[in-house]
Protein backbone atom coordinates (compact mmCIF):
# COMPACT_ATOMS: atom_id res chain seq x y z
CA UNK A 1 0.00 0.00 0.00
CA UNK A 2 1.26 3.73 -0.88
CA UNK A 3 1.10 5.80 1.60
CA UNK A 4 1.43 9.64 0.74
CA UNK A 5 0.36 13.19 1.50
CA UNK A 6 -1.36 15.66 -0.33
CA UNK A 7 -0.19 18.22 -2.09
CA UNK A 8 0.92 21.27 -0.81
CA UNK A 9 -0.19 24.75 -1.80
CA UNK A 10 0.38 28.47 -1.09
CA UNK A 11 4.17 28.42 -0.61
CA UNK A 12 6.31 31.83 -1.64
CA UNK A 13 10.10 32.11 -2.10
CA UNK A 14 11.24 33.55 0.90
CA UNK A 15 8.16 31.93 3.26
CA UNK A 16 8.97 31.13 6.98
CA UNK A 17 7.00 31.10 9.93
CA UNK A 18 3.42 29.79 8.99
CA UNK A 19 2.69 26.42 10.18
CA UNK A 20 1.99 24.12 7.13
CA UNK A 21 -0.54 21.43 7.76
CA UNK A 22 0.34 17.77 6.10
CA UNK A 23 -2.41 15.08 6.18
CA UNK A 24 -1.10 11.27 5.59
CA UNK A 25 -3.25 9.68 3.01
CA UNK A 26 -3.35 5.50 1.33
CA UNK A 27 -3.81 5.52 -2.58
CA UNK A 28 -7.19 5.69 -2.31
CA UNK A 29 -7.05 9.32 -0.36
CA UNK A 30 -8.57 7.32 3.00
CA UNK A 31 -6.43 9.50 6.01
CA UNK A 32 -4.03 7.04 8.26
CA UNK A 33 -3.59 6.65 12.13
CA UNK A 34 -0.32 7.82 12.51
CA UNK A 35 -0.55 8.07 16.20
CA UNK A 36 1.88 5.43 17.21
CA UNK A 37 5.04 7.15 15.86
CA UNK A 38 7.33 9.04 18.70
CA UNK A 39 9.61 11.36 16.10
CA UNK A 40 8.19 13.28 12.83
CA UNK A 41 10.42 14.92 10.78
CA UNK A 42 9.36 16.47 7.07
CA UNK A 43 12.39 16.40 4.13
CA UNK A 44 11.92 19.31 1.49
CA UNK A 45 13.71 18.64 -1.62
CA UNK A 46 13.94 21.75 -4.13
CA UNK A 47 13.84 21.64 -7.69
CA UNK A 48 17.03 19.85 -9.08
CA UNK A 49 17.70 18.35 -5.99
CA UNK A 50 19.49 21.42 -5.12
CA UNK A 51 18.73 21.98 -1.25
CA UNK A 52 17.56 19.60 1.39
CA UNK A 53 15.45 21.06 4.31
CA UNK A 54 14.73 18.71 7.01
CA UNK A 55 11.83 20.36 9.62
CA UNK A 56 10.42 18.77 13.29
CA UNK A 57 7.18 17.91 13.20
CA UNK A 58 4.69 17.31 15.48
CA UNK A 59 0.98 16.04 15.95
CA UNK A 60 -2.39 18.51 14.64
CA UNK A 61 -4.06 16.36 17.65
CA UNK A 62 -2.88 12.85 18.42
CA UNK A 63 -2.17 11.55 15.25
CA UNK A 64 -5.15 9.15 14.33
CA UNK A 65 -6.24 11.98 11.81
CA UNK A 66 -3.46 11.26 9.78
CA UNK A 67 -2.74 14.87 10.50
CA UNK A 68 0.76 17.12 11.20
CA UNK A 69 2.40 20.36 11.16
CA UNK A 70 5.30 21.90 10.36
CA UNK A 71 7.26 25.45 9.61
CA UNK A 72 10.04 26.55 7.69
CA UNK A 73 12.83 28.90 9.20
CA UNK A 74 14.18 31.91 7.25
CA UNK A 75 16.41 30.82 4.46
CA UNK A 76 14.95 27.33 3.72
CA UNK A 77 12.74 28.28 0.83
CA UNK A 78 15.05 30.42 -1.51
CA UNK A 79 14.07 29.00 -4.70
CA UNK A 80 10.79 28.40 -6.46
CA UNK A 81 9.53 25.74 -8.41
CA UNK A 82 8.04 22.35 -7.75
CA UNK A 83 9.94 21.18 -3.99
CA UNK A 84 8.99 17.18 -3.23
CA UNK A 85 8.08 16.88 0.28
CA UNK A 86 8.31 13.33 2.13
CA UNK A 87 7.39 12.74 5.91
CA UNK A 88 9.82 10.49 7.65
CA UNK A 89 7.61 8.75 11.55
CA UNK A 90 10.10 6.94 13.70
CA UNK A 91 9.92 4.99 16.81
CA UNK A 92 13.19 3.20 18.85
CA UNK A 93 12.17 0.25 16.53
CA UNK A 94 10.70 1.45 12.89
CA UNK A 95 10.71 4.31 10.57
CA UNK A 96 8.20 4.45 7.66
CA UNK A 97 8.68 7.51 5.27
CA UNK A 98 5.88 8.77 3.41
CA UNK A 99 5.66 8.72 -1.05
CA UNK A 100 7.07 12.19 -1.73
CA UNK A 101 4.52 14.44 -3.00
CA UNK A 102 4.52 18.00 -4.84
CA UNK A 103 5.07 21.47 -3.00
CA UNK A 104 4.38 24.08 -5.74
CA UNK A 105 6.47 27.38 -4.73
CA UNK A 106 5.98 30.03 -6.04
CA UNK A 107 7.78 33.76 -6.75
CA UNK A 108 6.39 36.76 -5.29
CA UNK A 109 6.58 40.34 -6.44
CA UNK A 110 9.39 41.35 -3.92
Amino acid sequence: MAITIEPIRGVMVGSFGQTITLIVVDEDGVVQDVSGYTDITVISRSPYDLKTVTSSGSYTSDGTDGSITYSYVSGDIDRSGDWKVQAEFSTASETFKTRPTTMDVGMGLR
